[in-house]
């Protein structure tokens, strides 16, 4: 006698899914194109390295403090209404970009998307979880790969633009699809009804989103980030510096690092849906330990870390993805936005501070092969101790 279909099966709108998923291009394109565009920038707004570091500030110290406001605003107001916004912010700010002449209007602008790449974080997260709320897992697995296309393709279009119509016109191209997505959200999203916000009553109160899981795993979140800052922002200067790899030999190491998660967030989100998020995470997080010590004090030879990274990429692969669908699990239906947007914020804390703290370490160590594997090892080790004590409900 065949299984009678689930409720969920039978009303999952995949095209709002798939149209939703499409939210984490922009934010990865952003980030890509900025970086690869970095040194035509400087030089055009005469800027020394340290300040041209720091329109990556400006766009994830906003994104920080945006994705919280913007998830609680998304529990209110609906979340097709704050990831439309977030798009269009994205969009205008990076675009806009082109136009700058001056480092101050460039930190303002840039603002502005961080604004947007902030409010798009949350929200979608949110909306892909009232979308596929027995399927959160494969749902925060499809953002997770979206977002990995978007860095693979990102790069593929600056250096392409640039060539062609310099780094303005990247700038303005990967603005104006941003808004593009924004604008096609907007007609083709059909939100579910619960994720609307509900009427206003003066005798009812919310129920509290802080609880003891939701400061552990914010916690967590920061430490499993940190792994990602650290192999995306230091990882390919040991590899060319300590390693001696060419630079086409390290960029072959990178790419690996950058397309394996892809993958793993799918299969990964698909099988915590299954066995559970808690499981999955951990499945990962203390061999990822392992994998540190190979990768930064075994390996040497170019093939056999880009085997190595790969691992490390399957390793991190749950991180943000499924702490966050951890979260949404554990926070109450009405605080699913909040809960996504503190999670989320506390990635793009781990992006402000965790390359600078790696400076510091390797600096004072004098060491980077020991820096590399303590800042590394430790951030998996405490990411997986504190996923331990987390209390999952099914």
């Amino acid at each position: 006698m065949p299984a009678a279909a689930t409720p969920e099966s039978t009303r999952t709108d995949w095209g709002s899914v798939l149209v939703a998923a499409l939210s984490a291009v922009g934010p990865a394109m952003v980030v890509a194109v900025l970086g690869i565009g970095l040194p035509e920038i400087r030089a055009s707004l005469e800027l020394s390295e340290v300040w041209a570091g720091t329109l990556f500030t400006a766009i994830f110290v906003v994104a920080a403090c945006a994705s919280w406001s913007a998830g609680r605003l998304s529990d209110n107001l609906g979340r097709r209404r704050v990831l439309v916004l977030g798009g269009l912010a994205l969009g205008a700010g990076f675009g806009l970009v082109s136009t700058v002449q001056s480092y101050g209007a460039a930190v303002a602008l840039l603002a502005l998307a961080g604004l947007g790449y902030g409010a798009i974080t949350a929200s979608v997260l949110s909306l892909v979880s009232d979308l596929l709320p027995s399927r959160r897992g494969l749902g925060m697995g499809m953002l997770s790969a979206t977002y990995g296309l978007g860095s693979v393709s990102g790069p593929i279009v600056a250096a392409a633009i640039i060539q062609r119509f310099g780094w303005r016109g990247a700038t303005a191209t990967v603005g104006c699809i941003a808004a593009g997505i924004a604008l096609i959200q907007w007609l083709r999203i059909r939100e579910p009804a619960r994720a609307q916000a509900a009427p206003r009553a003066a005798s009812t109160r919310k129920p509290r989103m802080m609880n003891r899981n939701m400061i552990i795993l914010a916690a967590a979140q920061f430490f499993g980030g940190s792994v990602f800052w650290i192999t995306s922002s230091w990882t390919p200067t040991f590899l060319r510096e300590t390693v001696k790899l060419t630079l086409d030999e390290a960029g072959l190491v990178m790419a690996a690092w950058g397309a394996t998660p892809i993958l793993g967030a799918l299969v990964l989100g698909m099988l915590s849906d299954r066995v559970g998020r808690k499981r999955i995470i951990l499945m990962g997080a203390f061999p990822g330990v392992l994998v540190v010590l190979a990768v930064y004090g075994w390996l040497t030879h170019p093939l056999a870390l880009a085997a190595g990274i790969c691992l490390l990429g399957l390793s991190k692969s749950p991180v943000p993805s499924l702490v966050v669908a951890l979260a949404q699990d554990s926070a109450a239906k009405s605080r699913v936005g909040e809960a996504s947007g503190l999670i989320m914020s506390m990635h793009y804390v781990a992006a402000q501070t965790t390359p600078v703290a790696m400076g510091l370490l390797i600096t004072w160590l004098d060491n980077m092969t020991l820096a590399m594997l303590l800042g590394s090892a430790v951030a998996f080790a405490t990411f997986g101790l504190l996923v331990t004590s987390v209390r999952e409900r099914n």
